[in-house]
């Protein structure tokens, strides 16, 4: 017994208990070395496939109950002195050494309460072991040890190192030499299932297993349920059955309080920069601030150096703790994904070269597509149609450089059209936490992007394979559903700009920039707009006169540019830009063009309020003979173009009962089309017939004329977030109003708020126009008596500052109506002088769009001259 007392005390034991250490080992040899009834059913140990295997497997069964192992008697003398000696739990955390918590450690303040709710600090029965995922720089190890540092005084900490499976069964082992429990299973065996062994250590040990980048590195050693406490982090997605916390990046506010904390001067607006930028990415950022605290530079001067060169200067400032750059662990991880599937990693390749929005994984199961992004085809002048010069057909017609010279893309893509495949390669790239998966859509985080697009060495295969992902959408977009691109703007707008600058001018990419500037005008996005439309006019501009399809190009370009420079607000360039595209249509002699070019300068004439060129336009365009030739001869939707361009113009010229005539010709088409007919049309028609009721103040007229089209928005327009869509949606709350139904007017207003506001913001004209009728709403609520006049003074008057700082379209239509209903606010609440220089204002407005003796005018005078009478006086009793 003397030498087990001393092998005791060279392990921190009293030698006081070497005796009943040396007593329960004789008891666990006696127990080996006794003869037990042998059972008549084979256990499972003893199964094997063939009679020889089963004999040496109950052989080896035999051999492992009556072999007691050098490690099982380490445990076993070891738990039974820590058994005699064992304080109180609390007595022994008071006494062990604590972890001190990070104090530049900022935010995770909900994964931390869900850590604490999984793991339950303090209470004495098992809990499942928590894994925490996430992409390599999250902070998935300092989140656990600030756990742990915030728990120590309840939990004794222990971190081991989960990189490989032999790597755990060392640590595992070593932690046992300190176990504290008599009865813990032998390690003999290496489990690799879901029956694992109890761990080391009681309710009061927490172990971290950092680092795992394969499940098969837990399993069988980590129990699913277990006394420790256990945190596993890992970039793997999941992990066994275990509870799982994600950890994304931090927020811009998480961001700005460590940059705050490192570099104190930098200014808000400069910190929250750098969150954009690095997509909030906590090692990122760490490097980051350590960067620039080493060199002296601050942070615009980091975010210069970032783009020019992202994975150099990524590569530096290595953050503390963390063993590699973010450049690096992005390399490693691009190492491991091209090991286990190499199409995965050319799906990120391809991925990284879209936008910072998800991707819809639908995209990839549509026929592949191969576009013209470098050059048109040769085809013969007969078979040069537009859609032709998009992408290849079967057999393409090719002649010429038309394709990047690299397959790789395209036959990324094909492969990625198997379903099968496709689910194979997101899998792995989710196993590294590469990609976020939500709903059928994958994302890649910015700064992962970012890294992959500059190393790889021919973008241009890629951008081509990305056009392809885009063209279907846009031939759904070109037959009469542009909405469908919005969903995809985000990624449509990034390839147009790569492609612009690496001189990728072929007709897929004119062809899509032209349906993306249209895009981005109608969701409120004009200056992009107008760049983008800009650059691709320039380029189609530059073509070679026998170009194919190069006049179609060029006006498309300036059609859309048309109408981002009216609501940007430039009226003198819009209307440059229609005259040119008539001139264009006169000079290549097409008299369709030459008519939708007077079309266009008619609706811009609207939009700006243009009585002169209204006028000059009126005798260009088609008369209603001509109209009801184009629907004759089945086209319907250009005759109702015209037929609402002609109203409008005809509306700004005060010739309102022939305006009357295309709006009632409309009316009548619409009731025989019904269906066929695109939507947006349909409503634009009911909306015109909404306006000649109110113009007219005839009480006679139909139903159609007074309340405009109060349907229901089917439910496939429910996700459009365009100006058209939600114009659309306030001329319904406004003709509820206008039917005195303010309780579907006030339920229209409340569901339309939150996805304007999120699409345009509050600065916006479509959010002023917003405030315009919720004013008209609640200005009919207070004449009703349900509310005060101050909420409608309120909204009309944010509308109004709002609307004088436009020279768009939206001025025309919309402050003149906020103003007068202002005016009768003023008026309800007593302030007369207010009410009278708000309608001044409103008449002003009018009087020089409209001239004196247009009906809007009339209103407005008529308001003014009810404001400047003077009361009659009360005669005395």
């Amino acid at each position: 017994m003397g030498r087990t007392g001393d092998w005791l005390v060279a392990r921190g034991r009293s030698a006081v208990h070497a005796p009943g250490c040396w007593e329960a080992l004789l008891t666990r040899i006696a127990a080996a070395g006794t003869d037990r009834p042998v059972s008549r059913r084979p256990g499972a140990a003893q199964v094997a496939a063939t009679i020889r295997e089963s004999l040496d497997a109950a052989a080896l069964h035999t051999v492992a109950q009556r072999f007691v192992s050098a490690e099982e008697t380490r445990d076993l003398l070891l738990a039974r002195a820590d058994q005699q000696s064992a304080p109180t739990a609390s007595a022994s955390a008071s006494a062990r050494q604590q972890w001190e918590p990070d104090p530049l450690f900022v935010g995770r303040e909900a994964e931390l309460r869900q850590l604490t709710a999984l793991l339950e600090p303090g209470a004495e029965q098992p809990v499942t072991p928590v894994v925490i995922h996430g992409l390599t720089g999250t902070g998935k190890t300092s989140l656990a040890l600030q756990f742990a540092a915030l728990h120590s005084g309840r939990l004794r900490p222990v971190l081991v190192d989960g990189s490989n499976r032999a790597a755990l069964r060392f640590d595992l082992g070593e932690l046992a030499d300190e176990a504290d429990r008599l009865d813990r299973p032998r390690r003999s065996a290496d489990l690799s299932g879901p029956v694992a062994a109890s761990l080391p250590g009681g309710f009061d040990t927490l172990l971290i297993v950092d680092g795992v980048t394969d499940p098969a590195t837990v399993q069988g050693l980590i129990p699913r349920r277990s006394a420790c406490r256990v945190i596993i982090t890992t970039t793997t997605g999941r992990v066994d059955e275990y509870q799982h916390v994600a950890l994304g990046s931090w927020s811009t506010e998480e961001t700005l309080a460590f940059v705050s904390q490192v570099l104190p001067d930098t200014p808000p607006a400069e910190a929250e920069s750098l969150a954009v930028h690095l997509g909030g990415l906590p090692l990122a950022v760490n490097q980051a601030v350590n960067y620039c605290r080493t060199v002296g530079l601050d942070v615009p001067g980091y975010l210069d150096r970032l783009r020019k060169a992202a994975t150099s200067l990524l590569g530096k400032g290595a953050a503390s703790g963390h063993p590699v750059t973010v450049a690096a662990a992005v390399q490693l991880a691009l190492q491991a994904v091209e090991e286990r599937n190499p199409l995965a990693r050319r799906l990120l390749v391809l991925l990284s070269h879209l936008g910072v929005e998800a991707v819809d994984t639908a995209l990839f199961g549509e026929e592949p597509i191969r576009p013209f992004v470098i050059a048109a085809p040769s085809v013969p002048p007969a078979r040069r149609g537009w859609r032709r010069l998009l992408r290849s057909g079967s057999p393409p017609p090719l002649g010429g450089d038309c394709f990047t010279r690299s397959d790789e893309g395209w036959q990324a893509r094909s492969d990625l059209h198997d379903d099968v495949r496709r689910d194979e390669a997101l899998a792995c790239l989710r196993a590294f936490s590469l990609v976020a998966l939500d709903g059928g859509r994958v994302s890649v985080h910015p700064l992962i992007s970012l890294l992959i697009a500059e190393g790889t060495q021919d973008s241009a295969t890629w951008i081509e394979t990305a056009f392809g992902l885009f063209t279907s959408q846009l031939q759904a977009a070109t037959a009469g559903s542009p909405h469908v691109l919005d969903r995809h703007v985000g990624h449509i707008t990034k390839i147009v700009d790569v492609a612009l600058r690496h001189d990728m001018h072929g007709p897929a990419v004119l062809a899509v920039g032209h349906a993306l500037v249209g895009r981005l005008c109608a969701l409120g996005d004009e200056e992009v707009a107008i760049r983008l439309g800009g650059e691709l006019l320039t380029v189609a501009e530059r073509l070679p006169r026998d170009y194919p399809a190069r006049h179609h190009m060029v006006f498309g370009m300036r059609t859309a540019l048309v109408q981002a420079h009216s609501h940007h607000g430039n009226p003198e360039t819009a209307l440059e830009l229609a005259m040119s595209n008539l001139t264009l249509a006169q000079t290549v002699r097409d008299a369709q063009a030459v008519t939708r070019a007077y079309l266009q300068l008619g609706s811009a004439a609207v939009y700006l309020g243009r009585r002169d060129v209204a006028e000059s336009v009126l005798g260009h365009i088609p008369d209603m003979a001509e109209i009801e030739r184009l629907k004759a001869s089945d086209q319907a939707t250009r005759a109702l173009t015209a037929a609402h361009v002609r109203w409008r113009l005809l509306d700004l010229t005060n010739r309102l009962e022939e305006g009357a005539e295309a709006v009632a010709w409309s009316l009548a088409c619409v009731r025989e089309l019904g269906d066929r007919l695109p939507g947006d049309l349909v409503r634009i028609v009911h909306a015109d017939a909404a306006m000649v009721g109110r113009l007219s103040r005839d009480p006679d007229l139909p139903p159609a004329y007074r309340y405009g089209d109060l349907r229901e928005e089917p439910a496939l327009q429910a996700e459009r977030t365009d100006r058209m869509h939600f114009k659309m949606r306030l001329d319904r709350a406004d003709v509820a109003i206008e039917q005195d139904d303010l309780r579907l007017a006030r339920e229209l207003l409340e569901a339309v708020e939150a996805p304007l506001t999120a699409q345009f913001g509050v600065h916006s004209m479509m959010y002023a126009a917003f405030l315009g009728i919720r004013g008209r709403l609640r200005l009919h609520e207070a004449l009703a008596g349900h509310r005060p006049p101050d909420a409608a003074i309120l909204d009309l008057t944010a509308a109004v500052e709002e609307l004088r700082g436009t020279t768009g379209p939206e001025r025309r239509s919309n402050l003149p109506a906020a103003l007068i209903n202002l005016a009768h606010a003023y008026a309800l609440q007593g302030a007369l002088d207010q009410a009278e220089a708000a309608a001044r204002e409103a008449y002003e407005e009018d009087l020089r769009t409209y001239g004196p003796d247009h009906p809007e005018t009339r209103i407005d005078l008529a308001m003014l001259t009810t404001l400047r009478t003077p009361p009659p006086r009360r005669t005395p009793p």
